[in-house]
């Protein structure tokens, strides 16, 4: 692996907040496929970071494109709860992450407060504040803009949606997203060929695009 890409892994890890952790192998290689332009299929067990891979591809590209901010990744999912979930994730660690709804007539991120501590306020051994995430609208401008680096959305949503579809073909998109994940391709084999068809023809349909990414 070039010395260039191991700059942008730490340049991309520092953005991310994680730069006490160390990429296990497979991790290094499924990014440096992608940092290179190829295809990629991450066949990896439950727990060893698949997640953090497309996560950091946004600052990867980046460097690796020269480009004044992040690159866009689109990730493509087919469960409302890990979008969720990894948006929530996100937005802990300062990103601007957002998910499409199955209809691509909404987008929402969450903003993160601090609830109320709970039990006497002067017991020095009170619970620690828990944080309350918030449901937030993002505005469709805001998307077009590109202001969204991480955006998770379902198949159908990106394939069948008019506005969508136009948002992806505009000069924004063309020039900035630098990768599409696929998550959860595993599905498709598990449940069979009439899973989700359009699970399975997003790829094909966006081969334009610098790399694609399958978990």
């Amino acid at each position: 692996m070039s010395e260039e890409f191991l700059d942008a892994i730490q340049f991309s890890r520092s953005k991310l907040r994680v730069t006490d952790l160390n990429l296990k192998d497979k991790q290094l290689e499924a990014l440096y496929a992608c940092y290179e332009g190829h295809d990629c299929v991450a066949v990896l067990p439950t727990g060893y970071g698949k997640s953090l891979i497309f996560q950091i591809l946004p600052w990867l590209l980046q460097k690796k494109y020269k480009k004044s901010e992040a690159m866009i990744v689109i990730v493509v999912s087919p469960f409302n709860s890990i979008m969720q979930d990894q948006v929530v994730g996100l937005v802990e660690k300062g990103i601007k992450a957002c998910y499409l709804n199955n209809t691509g007539l909404a987008a929402k991120t969450y903003e993160i407060a601090q609830g109320e501590e709970d039990g006497d306020p002067d017991d020095e051994f009170k619970e620690l504040e828990t944080p309350v995430y918030t449901e937030k609208s993002v505005s469709l401008a805001s998307l077009k803009n590109g202001d969204y680096k991480l955006i998770y959305a379902h198949p159908e949503t990106l394939m069948s949606n008019s506005v969508i579809g136009r948002m992806l073909r505009s000069k924004i998109y063309k020039e900035q997203v630098g990768c599409i994940a696929i998550d959860e391709v595993h599905l498709v084999a598990d449940w069979g060929q009439q899973f989700r068809k359009n699970f399975q023809r997003w790829p094909a349909s966006q081969r334009s695009k610098r790399g694609t990414l399958d978990h």
